[in-house]
């Protein structure tokens, strides 16, 4: 689940700027295809155009921890930055993304 939900989030980005800056999409024709009709089944380019930020909630069972986790994270769409608060039963950590911070 976690995977999916991760290749989601890199298909999002693909249309939203896929109108406005043609000329920087890159990539495999067929995944910007498959990414184009996603975002027309989850109500068109028109809706999507409006969003500023998206808020997904991820729970984590990873394999190699014996904590599981919930991942709340923030994803500005306006910019290439994003914010998480993940929280276990054993930590909790908050994270920020932004080029300016490097990552």
């Amino acid at each position: 689940m976690k995977y999916i939900i991760t290749g989601l989030i890199g298909f999002l980005f693909l249309p939203v700027f896929a109108q406005e800056y043609p000329e920087e999409l890159r990539g495999d024709s067929l995944a910007i295809i498959d990414a184009e009709k996603m975002v027309a089944r989850m109500g068109g380019m028109k809706i999507w155009k409006q969003i500023k930020f998206l808020h997904f909630v991820h729970e984590w069972h990873p394999i190699n921890r014996v904590d599981t986790y919930i991942e709340n994270e923030i994803l500005d769409l306006t910019s290439s930055s994003s914010w998480v608060d993940r929280k276990s039963e054993i930590k909790h950590d908050i994270r920020a993304y932004s080029p300016e911070g490097k990552y």
